[in-house]
């Protein structure tokens, strides 16, 4: 079997593009897991989005991250997603100035929390 390298410039423009529907987000995670070894450029452009990027769109990348972490069964990379979640959330959320966003961040903590993701 050939492996092929994550395609970088595929992966930032789709994570500048991601939405919260449901079919980008699993489309995306699918994505990252079939390039699970590559989790150096995989972090490296989800950090700069994430530091580019609204408290609503740093929220889409928290979904995108609990995706990849419910359909990897690479522990690297998941392990790596748990750890991004929990050393980013609570400062975006704190940053939320939009209600429903907010509303939205306190209610995907709840499912972080229940999976002890976020602490």
């Amino acid at each position: 079997m050939s492996t092929t390298e994550l395609n970088k410039s595929h992966y930032l423009r789709y994570l500048y593009l991601l939405t919260n529907s449901e079919v980008d987000l699993k489309a995306l995670a699918k994505y990252l897991t079939l390039y699970k070894t590559d989790e150096v450029a995989i972090f490296e452009i989800l950090n700069y989005v994430y530091n580019k990027s609204g408290s609503h769109h740093q929220l889409v990348l928290f979904y995108l991250c609990f995706e990849v972490i419910k359909l990897t069964d690479g522990l690297i990379l998941k392990d790596r997603m748990k750890e991004f979640i929990s050393n980013n959330y609570l400062n975006s959320k704190t940053q939320a100035n939009d209600a429903k966003v907010l509303k939205r961040f306190n209610d995907f903590e709840k499912i972080l929390r229940q999976k002890e993701i976020v602490k």
